[in-house]
């Protein structure tokens, strides 16, 4: 499974949550998800059934990073990719969020198709772009347990699938993500498959 840590083309205010653990070694606390080359963030995947908890598992690992910086028209982009996997994505923070490009040749990157992705600063049921197929703040200060820390965090849905939802802690970046992939309606009550992924470890280094 890919993580729909970004936007969704793939791969928030003055809450300045952190981690009880990792290590952050610049005041980044500004932007949603920090951007420097080499910052990295592993996840554990886990599966589980909304009416029988005794099958959560966990099944996957994904770790991401940041792999190199580009500067286009004077802005700093930078890629992020997965672990084993060829960056085809680039991202910058922006005064209002988080903006992202999914490219296909690295030589050819127009960043004038880039999209606004999480809002930050934002405001709560903030809805961006501002239509029924849009991303919404549904809360400013959701407490995240995670193998890496408990996180103050800011929550997300998309509108047309609210059963998703993202939690980004400012500082940091991606917390968790939880998402229905399966409904069995041939059971009573129905039994719901989820997908939910939590932060196990980063490393945060210095914006040069």
């Amino acid at each position: 499974m890919q993580l729909k840590t970004t936007f969704t083309i793939v791969l928030i205010f003055l809450i300045y949550g952190c981690g009880d653990s990792g290590t952050d070694s610049n005041d980044s606390k500004n932007e949603i998800w920090p951007l420097a080359v080499g910052n990295t963030w592993t996840y554990f995947v886990y599966s589980y059934h909304r009416y029988n908890k005794d099958t959560v598992k966990q099944y996957d690992t994904i770790t991401h990073y940041v792999s190199g910086k580009k500067t286009i028209a004077g802005e700093d982009w930078y890629f992020v990719t997965s672990v084993g996997r060829r960056p085809n994505m680039i991202f910058t923070n922006r005064k209002d969020g988080l903006w992202g490009y999914e490219f296909k040749d690295s030589t050819n990157i127009n960043v004038d198709s880039a999209k606004l992705g999480f809002k930050y600063p934002t405001y709560l049921n903030e809805t961006h772009p501002n239509d029924s197929d849009g991303i919404k703040t549904i809360s400013l200060n959701s407490a995240v347990i995670t193998p890496a820390g408990k996180f103050n965090c800011i929550k997300y849905i998309y509108i047309k699938r609210p059963s998703e939802e993202i939690y980004l802690c400012p500082g940091v970046g991606l917390i968790k993500t939880e998402q229905i992939t399966h409904i069995n309606t041939n059971v009573t009550p129905p039994d719901t498959i989820w997908i939910r992924t939590l932060l196990s470890s980063y490393v945060l280094n210095p914006m040069k």
